[in-house]
C-alpha cells in the first residue's frame, strides 16, 4: 500500500521545478484525482473540507522534502499540518460525541495514538541535519492515516450516519459555531467537491465598498453581466492585496502575496477564456490585439513569482501596481471597446452565455455571482448569470 501511495503522490519528481503557485496548482490536481479516486468523503462538509486540506497538506510536505526545502521552512511545514491535524481531530470527536457513535473510544484512541507519533518525531530539539529524516517518518505516518484511518474508519461513522437518516447539514451547522475556516480552505475545497452552496466567501465591508467605488468611479461595467462580475472578482483581489499589503509584516505578507498570485491565475484562466470566446463568437475586430493583452497579463504574473522567489520586497507592490493598472487602463480603456461593439447584442451575448454554460464551457462560482449582485443595481439582465 505505501509504495502504490508513494507513486500517486509523487507527481513533482518527474517534472521541471516550477513555480510556487504551478505546484500549488498542481497539487491541487493531485488532491482532486485522490479524491475522486478513493472513499475519502465523509458527507458532512465542514470534515470533507478539513479532510481535502489535510490530503493537500501531505502532498505539499512531499514535496517540500523532495525539493530539499531550507530546514526552517521544512519545520514550519511540519508543524502547521501537525497543528491541523490536531484541531481537525477536536472536530471529528465533537461530530462523534453528537451523533453517541458507538465505537467513539476506539476512534479516539486511534487519534491519540496519530498525534503522540507526530509529537515525538517532531521534537523541538530536531537538529537541521536530521530534520529531513524526521520529515520523511512523519510523512509516513500521514501517509498511514490517510490510507488506512480517513479511508476505512473514518468511512464508518460516516456509514452509521446514513444508517440514521438524519440529515447531515443540521451536524454541519453546529461544528461551524465551534470551527474557524479560512477562505483559502474554502476555495480549495469549492475547486474539488464543486459545492458552492455550503460556505461562502467572506468579504468584509470595508472591501465590498472599495470594490464599488472603484467600479463607479471608473464606470467600468460592460453591461454583460458574466464579463462584469468576473472583472469585480479581480477587483476584489487587488482591493484585499492592497489592504492586507499595508497592515502585515513580512512573513504574512508573503502569504499573502502567494494567495493573490493564485488567485490571479485563477482569473487569467476563468476569464480571459469567457472574454475570448465571446469575442471570437461575435467577431470583435480588435479580437488579435486583446489576445495578446491578455497574455502580457500572465507575463508580469510570472516576473512577479520570480522577484517574490529571489526575496525583492518590492514584489507585493510591483504585483498590487500591475493590477491597478489591468483595471484601469485594460478594463476601464480597451475593454470599453469590446462594450461599444456588442451594445446593439447584448441579448445575443446572453444566449451564447447561458449556451456555453450549458455546455460547461464557463467555470465561476457562487461567490463570484454573489459579489456582483452586491455591487451591481438590480437589472433584469442579471438573470443570465
Amino acid at each position: 500500500m505505501q509504495k502504490r501511495l508513494s507513486k500517486l503522490l509523487l507527481f513533482s519528481f518527474y517534472l521541471p521545478m516550477l513555480t510556487n503557485v504551478q505546484i500549488n496548482k498542481e497539487i491541487e490536481l493531485r488532491v482532486k484525482e485522490l479524491w475522486s479516486q478513493y472513499p475519502f468523503s465523509i458527507g458532512i462538509p465542514v470534515i470533507d473540507l478539513q479532510h481535502i486540506c489535510l490530503i493537500f497538506s501531505i502532498i505539499k510536505l512531499q514535496q517540500s522534502i523532495q525539493n530539499k526545502l531550507p530546514p526552517p521552512n521544512l519545520q514550519k511545514d511540519i508543524f502547521y499540518i501537525i497543528d491541523f491535524l490536531i484541531q481537525h481531530f477536536k472536530t471529528e470527536e465533537k461530530l462523534l460525541s453528537l451523533i453517541h457513535f458507538p465505537q467513539f473510544d476506539s476512534h479516539t484512541k486511534k487519534h491519540i495514538k496519530y498525534i503522540e507519533q507526530l509529537r515525538i518525531l517532531h521534537g523541538n530539539d530536531i537538529e537541521a541535519a536530521n530534520v529531513y529524516k524526521a520529515a520523511d517518518e512523519i510523512l509516513n505516518v500521514l501517509q498511514n492515516w490517510l490510507f488506512e484511518h480517513l479511508r476505512k474508519d473514518d468511512q464508518k461513522y460516516g456509514s452509521y450516519l446514513l444508517e440514521l437518516g438524519e440529515i447531515s447539514t443540521d451536524y454541519n451547522k453546529q461544528l461551524l459555531e465551534e470551527v474557524n475556516i479560512h477562505n483559502n480552505h474554502i476555495l480549495l475545497y469549492q475547486n474539488i467537491t464543486k459545492d458552492f452552496s455550503t460556505f461562502e466567501i467572506n468579504i468584509e465591508q470595508k472591501t465590498i465598498l472599495s470594490i464599488k467605488e472603484i467600479w463607479e468611479n471608473k464606470n467600468l461595467a460592460t453591461d454583460i453581466p458574466v464579463i462584469d462580475m468576473q472583472h469585480l472578482w479581480l477587483i476584489k483581489i487587488f482591493v484585499e492585496l492592497d489592504i492586507s499589503a499595508k497592515k502585515s509584516g513580512i512573513i504574512k505578507r508573503n502569504e499573502i502575496f502567494l494567495n493573490t498570485l493564485l488567485a490571479s491565475y485563477e482569473y487569467v484562466s476563468q476569464h480571459f477564456k469567457t472574454e475570448e470566446l465571446i469575442m471570437r463568437n461575435f467577431k470583435f475586430p480588435q479580437y488579435n490585439n486583446h489576445v495578446i493583452k491578455h497574455r502580457k497579463f500572465g507575463e508580469f504574473l510570472r516576473l512577479r513569482n520570480e522577484e517574490n522567489k529571489s526575496n525583492d520586497s518590492m514584489a507585493t507592490y510591483n504585483l498590487l501596481q500591475d493590477l491597478r493598472n489591468w483595471i484601469y487602463s485594460h478594463i476601464a480603456v480597451e475593454d470599453r471597446e469590446l462594450k461599444i461593439f456588442l451594445k446593439d447584442k447584448i441579448k445575443d451575448v446572453n444566449l451564447f452565455v447561458k449556451h456555453i454554460n450549458s455546455k460547461g464551457e464557463l467555470d465561476f462560482n457562487s461567490n463570484q455571482v454573489k459579489l456582483y449582485r452586491q455591487i451591481v443595481t438590480p437589472k433584469t439582465n442579471q438573470d443570465s448569470i
